[in-house]
C-alpha cells in the first residue's frame, strides 16, 4: 500500500509565495568633491560654442567662472580654467 501513496503524490506541487514587488529608487550620493570653472562648464553644455559667442543669452555663461579680487572685488582677477573643491 505505501506504493500506491507514492504515486498519488508525485504529482503534488507545492504552491510558491509570491513576493511583493517594491519600487526602490537610486540614491544618489553626493560627490565628494566639485568640479568647476571653464572646461568642466562646457562639458555639461550641449551647445559649448556658445560660451564665446557675445550675442548668446546670459544662460549660456555667466560671473560664476571669474575669479574676483578680495582686495576691491568689483575688480574681476581672471577666469577660473579648471578649480576643483573639496
Amino acid at each position: 500500500m505505501p506504493a500506491q501513496q507514492a504515486s498519488s503524490d508525485a504529482g503534488f506541487v507545492a504552491p510558491r509565495r509570491t513576493k511583493p514587488k517594491v519600487d526602490t529608487l537610486p540614491v544618489e550620493k553626493p560627490a565628494p568633491y566639485d568640479i568647476n570653472g571653464v572646461v568642466a562648464q562646457a562639458f555639461k553644455m550641449k551647445k559649448p560654442l556658445e560660451m564665446i559667442n557675445p550675442l548668446a543669452p546670459a544662460s549660456y555663461g555667466g560671473n560664476q567662472d571669474i575669479s574676483w579680487d578680495p582686495d576691491n572685488p568689483e575688480i574681476p582677477k581672471g577666469i577660473i580654467i579648471l578649480g576643483i573643491q573639496w
